[in-house]
């Protein structure tokens, strides 16, 4: 059975470790062998991160199996473009209506490594993951190593939609 992380877990977040993206270029082709998506993420396992967030030429494309969102120092809200580098996520598109409704500024944009490290929040949205937030990024601390109140109140509004 599938349960979803709680609260308690997303207050904490997550650890996430950059890797260069080293996929075959047409990751928009779900296939059943996600062994890419498998191996970059053990990567970050094995060095002690929790989860991986890969950037192609310094730039920020997903998470391993999941996509990414900052807060950028400006307050923007951004999620990397849709493009044959990114699969698009049904949470992702949730949690994208979700940041317009709030009426926040909001970017489907390209981000560098930097200014993700940088953001004041970062999230990553997966089917099973939901939206959690990432709290560090190699070895920067995010947002004081605790959730975000832009994620929190994404989060709160996403488990109305979908969990009642």
């Amino acid at each position: 059975h599938n349960t979803y992380p709680t609260l308690a877990e997303k207050e904490k977040g997550l650890t996430a470790q950059i890797i260069e993206d080293t996929r075959w270029t047409r990751c928009d082709v779900k296939a059943t062998s996600l062994l890419a998506n498998i191996l970059l993420i053990d990567e970050a396992l094995s060095a002690g991160y929790q989860t991986s967030i890969l950037a192609r030429n310094n730039v920020i494309t997903e998470g391993s199996a999941a996509n990414v969102f900052i807060v950028s120092k400006e307050n923007v809200v951004k999620t990397p473009p849709l493009n044959n580098w990114c699969l698009p996520g049904i949470t992702q598109e949730l949690v994208i209506g979700l940041v317009k409704q709030q009426g926040w500024s909001f970017a489907e944009t390209e981000f560098s490594v930097d200014e993700l490290v940088q953001a004041k929040e970062v999230w990553i949205t997966s089917t099973t993951k939901e939206i959690f937030p990432v709290t560090q990024v190699n070895n920067t601390v995010i947002n004081n190593g605790i959730m975000g109140d832009y994620c929190r109140i994404i989060n709160n509004y996403y488990q109305e939609l979908v969990h009642q």
